[in-house]
C-alpha cells in the first residue's frame, strides 16, 4: 500500500502533507499537555501555601514564589488579587515607584483590614522590631511577632541597609509580611 501511495507525484505529496500535519498535531497536544501540568501544579502550589498559621482577621500575606523569596503567581486567599507584592497596586502586578502608602483588603475574616505598605532600606533589625527608611525620608518602625512572615529567614536577620518591602497593619504597626526587594 505505502508502494502504491508514493508511486506517484501527487501521492507523495499527499503523503508528506499527511505525516507533516501528524507531527504538527502531536506537537499540539504535546504542549497542550504541558500546559496543562503546569497549570495543575501552579494550583496545588497555592493551595499548599494557602494553609496559614495566621490569627484570625489577619490576611495572608505570605508570598507563593519559590526558594529565592520572590512572591509568586496565584489568586491570593481571596485578600486581593495577587500573593505578594508585585501582584497587586499596578496593573500588570508591580509596585512601580511605590516608597510606601496605605490599602484597604479584606481579611480572612471578612472584615476590612487597613494596611500600609512601605519600601526602603533598614535603618535597624532585632526579634522584635524593624525599622525602614523609604527614599523619600519617610521612617517607620514596625513590630515584629510569631507570625510575622520574613523572606528568607528571620528579622534579626535583616541587615542596616537591606533593601525590603514591608506589609503591616496600619493600626498597631505589626509587620505582616517582610520581603527583600530586589527590584533595584
Amino acid at each position: 500500500m505505502w508502494s502504491q501511495a508514493t508511486s506517484t507525484t501527487g501521492g507523495k505529496v499527499a503523503t508528506t502533507v499527511a505525516l507533516v500535519m501528524t507531527g504538527v498535531l502531536l506537537l499540539g497536544l504535546l504542549a497542550v499537555g504541558v500546559f496543562a501540568a503546569a497549570r495543575i501544579g501552579d494550583r496545588l502550589e497555592e493551595r499548599r501555601g494557602n494553609v496559614a498559621n495566621v490569627p484570625d482577621g489577619w490576611p495572608d500575606m505570605r508570598p507563593r514564589g519559590d526558594a529565592d523569596d520572590t512572591p509568586g503567581r496565584g489568586n491570593g486567599n481571596g485578600m486581593m488579587r495577587g500573593s505578594g507584592p508585585r501582584d497587586f497596586l499596578l496593573p500588570g502586578g508591580g509596585l512601580g515607584a511605590v516608597q510606601h502608602g496605605e490599602f484597604t483588603a479584606t481579611g480572612t475574616d471578612g472584615k476590612p483590614v487597613v494596611l500600609t505598605i512601605q519600601r526602603g532600606a533598614v535603618t535597624a533589625a532585632s526579634a522584635t522590631s524593624v525599622g525602614v527608611r523609604s527614599a523619600d525620608g519617610f521612617a517607620q518602625t514596625y513590630t515584629v511577632n510569631t507570625a510575622t512572615r520574613v523572606g528568607g529567614g528571620s528579622a534579626e536577620q535583616l541587615a542596616a541597609g537591606d533593601r525590603v518591602i514591608v506589609v503591616a497593619r496600619k493600626d498597631g504597626r505589626l509587620a505582616l509580611q517582610i520581603w527583600r526587594d530586589r527590584s533595584r
